[in-house]
């Protein structure tokens, strides 16, 4: 044995224990005690909506990148239901507002196929829910737009942030049921399917755009779960430990790409003049067992953006009071 090698063995343990305190100080300095809460917001997850007193991802100030603003797309959804279903209520509604905005625009065949996608601005608003019979009537005699007899509902309202790679599922009602739906394909073609137990829904995206306008990517769909109104990853299907998303039918002919500038909102529905075995009648059918009663959705799209030391600020568009 080399004896010039030796230690004893109470010295080692004091410098270990030594070397211990001196981390356990430098750790204390510095922050190292809230390692625990990483991706967590006050011990909540941060998945789902965005809150300005929630730990916010983008803020790092020693990155580089807190210095860049950074933007996500809130979205205020009113899922309204009209009983009976009438041409003249949804006609007005339809004449009210204007054509919406589609890119690469497939008008003609979701025209065909009895959808209704239009736009309007905040002095439409209240008109709007007039026509529907939603407004308080001190506000229908201080604005004299037309009104009917149709009877509506604020049946949900679904409230969402959607940052770029993320998606939402809006849901056209409450339970699932068999539905038998006729599509004309983009050839002309008219094709049939009776699907089983199933939920409507409308996928959406969403995506800022330089111009300060909001860009939506809607796709009809079929889904076997309830859907999921928070923000999740488009493609789940190849995240790992997660369960890919259960769509009976994804209806790519009829998804469209509406841009909406701000302070205006977006009205998804059936159309007029469309017969009840329509794509969109049967769709945007708000019961099973009545089947006069549709759904008509408003999208109310607004830009929420982070500046360093600031939190998320709102940019472009209103979240109406009214129907609150």
């Amino acid at each position: 044995m080399a004896v010039g090698n030796y230690k004893p063995a109470y010295l080692l343990c004091l410098k270990t224990v030594t070397i211990v305190v001196v981390a356990v100080a430098l750790c204390t300095s510095v922050g190292c005690n809230n390692f625990d809460r990483t991706g967590t917001a006050e011990g909540q997850s941060i998945v789902g909506p965005f809150q300005a007193k929630d730990e916010n991802p983008f803020l790092q100030k020693d990155k580089e990148e807190s210095t860049k603003r950074q933007e996500v797309v809130q979205l205020n959804v009113y899922r309204i239901v009209i009983s009976p279903q009438d041409d003249a209520s949804l006609g007005q509604l339809w004449s009210l507002l204007r054509p919406a905005q589609l890119i690469k625009s497939n008008k003609k065949l979701l025209s065909r196929n009895g959808l209704q996608i239009a736009v309007g601005g905040a002095d439409d608003w209240p008109k709007a829910i007039n026509i529907m019979g939603l407004g308080p009537p001190s506000q229908a005699e201080q604005n004299p737009a037309p009104t009917t007899d149709a009877t509506a509902r604020l049946d949900r309202q679904i409230e969402t942030w959607l940052a770029e790679g993320l998606m939402a599922e809006l849901s056209i009602t409450n339970l699932p049921g068999e539905q038998t739906l006729f599509l004309y394909q983009p050839d002309g073609q008219l094709v049939g399917k009776t699907y089983e137990e199933c939920y409507k829904l409308l996928v959406v995206t969403a995506k800022f755009q330089p111009t300060g306008q909001i860009q939506l990517q809607i796709m009809p769909a079929l889904k076997t779960d309830p859907p999921r109104f928070t923000a999740l990853h488009w493609m789940v299907k190849q995240r790992a430990g997660n369960e890919p998303e259960r769509y009976v039918s994804l209806f790519e002919p009829l998804a469209f790409t509406a841009m909406v500038n701000p302070n205006e909102f977006l009205a998804i529905g059936r159309s007029e003049h469309v017969g009840d075995a329509s794509f969109g009648a049967v769709f945007f059918r708000a019961d099973q067992a009545q089947k006069l009663s549709t759904t008509v959705l408003l999208i109310v799209p607004k830009i929420m953006t982070n500046r360093k030391s600031k939190g998320f600020t709102g940019l472009g568009g209103s979240v109406p009071k009214e129907l609150k």
